[in-house]
């Protein structure tokens, strides 16, 4: 998956198998489908970092992960409608936004 950065459209002959981002789209999508699933329905699994001993699987479940990330952001950093918020990590450490 090639994402165009300097030029908007690339020559990737030379990359076999190469596809330009936005190639695997559907030109027209469908209708968005959605699903009523129940409060501890599994949204992701995340493995921890490992750094207080093996590294462990952890499952985070939809309803619990709707309730967090507003009260992280708007209780512990004072987060606004109107504000924008930026995250940024290595690929050794966890981190997530949701908004």
């Amino acid at each position: 998956m090639v994402f165009p950065f300097l030029e908007e459209a690339p020559d990737l002959a030379a990359v076999a198998g190469a596809v330009a981002r936005g190639d695997d789209l559907e030109p027209e999508p469908g209708p968005l489908a959605v699903a009523r699933l129940p409060f501890d329905h599994r949204l992701y699994v995340m493995s921890s970092s490992g750094t207080t001993g093996v590294p462990k699987a952890i499952v985070h479940g939809a309803g619990g992960t709707l309730l967090q990330h507003p009260k992280e952001h708007v209780l512990h950093t004072d987060l606004r409608p109107d504000d924008r918020i930026f995250c940024a990590t290595t690929c050794g450490w966890m981190c997530g936004t949701g908004w």
